[in-house]
């Protein structure tokens, strides 16, 4: 299985602002298995979501926002991809 890994930073001053993140993947042909690690730098949290590279065609990214909840940060994705993220 091939698996392609990206990895995002969020920094402190973005973590609870409504921005948008992007995840630039490239050809989702090249690879079975999209890991997007990511991370919080004011804390270190990382969180790890999965995507099959089947439900990424006709794109070379996707989009995400974060928020703070309960001190711990939260990932929102897109609409069209939410359900097909697979929390690791």
């Amino acid at each position: 299985m091939r698996v392609k890994q990206v990895r995002r930073n969020i920094p402190p001053e973005r973590e609870n602002s409504n921005d948008r993140f992007r995840v630039n993947f490239g050809d989702s042909s090249l690879f079975d298995l999209l890991e997007v690690t990511i991370c919080r730098a004011f804390t270190g949290q990382e969180i790890v979501y999965e995507f099959d590279a089947s439900n990424l065609m006709n794109r070379n990214s996707i989009h995400f926002t974060t928020y703070i909840e309960t001190l711990k940060m939260v990932v929102e994705w897109d609409d069209f991809i939410t359900d097909k993220a697979l929390l690791r």
